[in-house]
């Protein structure tokens, strides 16, 4: 699960991080995959929600990080 998609993305562990095990890790996306992933900004916010709704389910993030986590996906240019 992820807290800022915008960052963050449910990837497998490529070795990159030593720490990876412990701490967690990411590898940004470049703008090709982005716009892959995301055609639209539409398409990127009902992403985010659905990943902030699971997050919250299994209480991975709280209510204030998810609320704050979609407004920074609503003013994003991701998908843009």
């Amino acid at each position: 699960m992820i807290d800022n998609p915008e960052k963050y993305q449910e990837l497998p562990v490529t070795g990159t991080n030593g720490f990876c095990g412990l701490y967690g890790s990411h590898e940004p996306f470049d703008q090709a995959t982005l716009e892959r992933l995301y055609p639209d900004h539409a398409s990127y916010v009902a992403g985010v929600r659905a990943v902030v709704r699971q997050n919250l389910d299994v209480d991975f993030i709280l209510p204030f990080a998810a609320e704050r986590t979609i407004r920074e996906a609503e003013v994003s240019d991701i998908g843009s």
